[in-house]
């Protein structure tokens, strides 16, 4: 495979994924070597099932590049696709190294208990590209300085679903035309003293996902997030406000915010949708529209975070706009089900308002989660 980012250019690796030809374990390994930043990576990654697949140990060891935005999925194809063509990565990243260590318990089918010991080397990751075989001249987002240090840390989760899968062989998929509900809680303790870390903190979060439905008018998504971190507060545990990153994306995420404007150490964000199907188009008698398939969706979003730690500098990436005391508020409206996935969001900013309140998206239910 070949990737390029702003911080490795071309990557070419390999990996393997026994799936479900071992049994009880599950073995996957991926490697390969970054061209600009001149650095091999590659991770390590068991599981073990045991008790009928009650108790899942995984193990892992990895050297790799990491995400700034640990609660964001990012895509890398979108990520070459902007690369490649504009010279333009909406992630940031850090060079992580370590090793993780996890025991799950899952006693009900609907319900699972995690813990999980980390130790990770976190170092800063410049830019290494200049070069570009269309557009030299332009460079890449400065880098994200990081606080460098090695972080050893335990985490608590708790997760409850009662989601349903396409398996597509490749990849799994959530089925999000049922009724579904999805809660995940994490708590995090990194500590000097007991665990003998460079970083003393706490991080909790929280992530609720559901959708009820009752046909023809009422198909409602409701997803709710928040976090909380206090302590020494290193930059890489930070929570962001996940905004239209790419080409396409997540339907649920912020449409008139931009890559990482939005950053602190506290947040919550909270994102409501209807989708009327094909019936408001039906009821206002819109030729060829009222008799196809194409939904008619109205959905608002709403988020506060709390930024009094980070420096607001023109120069720094952290610029962030303050929304401390009022929530950041958006709303707007959406043809969805265009090729089955696809569809087209028309979004307004209705407060903090910087001229550039209205936007025009293409999302993915394919990202949803």
């Amino acid at each position: 495979m070949c990737i390029r980012d702003s911080v490795e250019g071309n990557y070419f690796g390999l990996g393997f994924d026994s799936k479900r030809k071992l049994d009880n374990h599950r073995l996957r390994l991926n490697m390969g070597h970054g061209i600009e930043d001149d650095r091999f990576k590659f991770r390590f990654w068991l599981e073990n099932k045991f008790f009928k697949e009650k108790f899942f140990v995984r193990t892992q060891f990895y050297k790799k590049l990491a995400f700034l935005d640990q609660h964001y999925k990012y895509n890398w194809s979108d990520i070459t696709w902007q690369s490649l063509l504009s010279k333009n990565d909406y992630a940031d990243y850090y060079y992580e190294k370590g090793a993780k260590l996890a025991l799950d318990y899952k006693p009900f089918r609907h319900l699972k208990i995690g813990v999980e010991y980390a130790w990770n080397d976190q170092k800063t990751a410049p830019n290494q590209i200049e070069w570009h075989p269309f557009i030299d001249e332009k460079s890449y987002r400065p880098p994200v300085s990081i606080d460098d240090g090695i972080s050893k840390s335990i985490e608590f989760t708790l997760i409850s679903d009662n989601l349903k899968y396409f398996d597509y062989g490749w990849i799994q998929q959530p089925d999000l035309s049922q009724d579904f509900f999805d809660i995940n809680f994490s708590y995090l303790r990194s500590a000097e003293q007991c665990l003998h870390s460079d970083f003393n903190f706490n991080r909790y979060h929280l992530f609720i996902n559901s959708f009820k439905q009752f046909p023809p008018f009422i198909h409602f998504y409701t997803r709710i997030s928040g976090g909380y971190l206090d302590g020494d507060k290193p930059i890489q545990q930070y929570f962001h406000l996940a905004g239209a990153y790419g080409s396409f994306g997540n339907p649920i995420l912020f449409r008139t915010i931009k890559s990482d404007k939005f950053i602190g150490d506290k947040y919550l964000a909270i994102s409501l949708e209807n989708n009327f199907k094909n019936t408001i188009y039906s009821m206002l008698h819109i030729p060829y529209m009222k008799n196809s398939k194409l939904d008619f969706i109205v959905f608002s979003n709403l988020g506060w975070i709390h930024n009094d730690y980070i420096p607001i500098n023109p120069e720094s990436k952290f610029n962030s706009i303050e929304i401390k005391n009022e929530p950041l508020t958006e709303i707007g409206c959406s043809i969805g089900n265009i090729f089955t996935f696809l569809r087209v969001d028309l979004t307004w900013r209705t407060n903090y308002k910087t001229g550039d309140d209205f936007t025009i998206n293409l999302t993915s239910r394919i990202f949803i989660r």
